[in-house]
């Protein structure tokens, strides 16, 4: 039986840019606890750890709290596959508009740089961009 590659607490940072003392702390918080330590205590991430690891980081960039990500991830009913797929739906969606205000962008700048301005569709200086996220202001 081939033995899964596992990594240190050290190898771990150093792929994912995370400092150890992060790792530390969510360890200490019970967020992303080694199912291993070696005999010295030192931890021992596998394959499951990295992918928890990367659903931590996934929700950060979602701007939850670390409390609120583990409550997510120690739900019995939590189901990485299917969060992956949402979540890959989304980035898809925020690329597309991402690239759509870029061409908004470019089209402001071509009016600036551009003596014909006023032949251009201004509807494009507003693609990409939501309003209706901050109706409620309004």
């Amino acid at each position: 039986m081939a033995r899964r590659r596992t990594y240190q607490v050290s190898e771990v940072a150093r792929i994912t840019g995370l400092s150890v003392r992060a790792l530390h702390h969510y360890d200490a918080i019970g967020l992303l606890v080694p199912k291993e330590r070696t005999d010295a205590g030192h931890r021992v991430y596998d394959q499951d750890d990295l992918l928890r690891l990367q659903q931590i980081q996934i929700g950060r960039e979602q701007g939850l709290a670390l409390e609120a990500i583990r409550r997510v991830l120690d739900d019995p009913s939590f189901d990485r596959a299917h969060a992956l797929r949402t979540q890959r739906r989304h980035l898809q969606e925020r690329a597309a508009r991402t690239a759509a205000m870029i061409g908004a962008v470019d089209a402001a700048l071509a009016m600036l740089e551009d003596d014909r301005g006023g032949t251009m569709d201004v509807k494009q200086l507003f693609d990409g961009f939501d309003p209706a996220a901050h109706e409620a202001e309004a």
